[in-house]
């Protein structure tokens, strides 16, 4: 991607993540204050903030308060020499607020290979055709009857489309609200 088409506050967050993996800004170092910072570069207090908050959400950096914002200290250090994997028996874990993955930890796998050994001996022929393409609608009702009871929406079941992620619910709005070759804004509509 173009350098000029990243905005400032991603080129900053960027900029500041490797001079901490160059090991520049060492754990625990204190950040000058933002304003500081802002009229050193040129940019807006808000364009920094915006930079800081982002390494805060994926822990490069940490807020203290009144005493400003620090390198985290929990970072792991960066070692020089490959790193050779591990023969195990689990996998590695997968990091903390992966976009689209659960808390794997706390899955009752046990119960869960229960359940499945159970449904698929109990299986007809009729159940591994396609579902419907709407999902399935004993879902769908329940979703319909938790919106009526919840929030107050009257719907059928026959208004509920159940897609398998959000890039699928997102692809299938902008083909439904988009014509072929219109061109369409949205607010960060998650991830990249």
């Amino acid at each position: 991607m173009d350098a000029q088409k990243i905005p400032h506050y991603r080129r900053i967050a960027r900029q500041l993540k490797q001079a901490i993996e160059r090991g520049e800004l060492a754990p625990g170092s204190r950040l000058p204050a933002s304003r500081v910072y802002a009229q050193e570069l040129g940019v807006s207090r808000a364009t920094v903030e915006n930079a800081w908050g982002e390494l805060v959400a994926q822990g490069w950096l940490e807020r203290r308060g009144q005493a400003g914002t620090f390198v985290s200290e929990r970072l792991i250090p960066q070692q020089n020499a490959p790193v050779q994997p591990v023969a195990g028996d689990e996998p590695a874990a997968p990091l903390p607020f992966q976009l689209g993955l659960p808390a794997l930890d706390l899955f009752p796998r046990g119960l869960w290979a229960r359940v499945m050994g159970r449904r698929l001996r109990t299986q007809t022929r009729f159940d591994l055709a396609p579902g419907d393409p709407c999902g399935e609608l004993t879902l769908r009702r329940a979703i319909a009857d938790y919106l009526r009871l919840s929030r107050s929406i009257e719907c059928r079941p026959e208004q509920v489309l159940i897609t398998g992620s959000y890039a699928a619910s997102m692809r299938l709005i902008l083909r439904t609200l988009a014509r072929p070759g219109q061109q369409m804004w949205m607010e960060d509509p998650g991830f990249r």
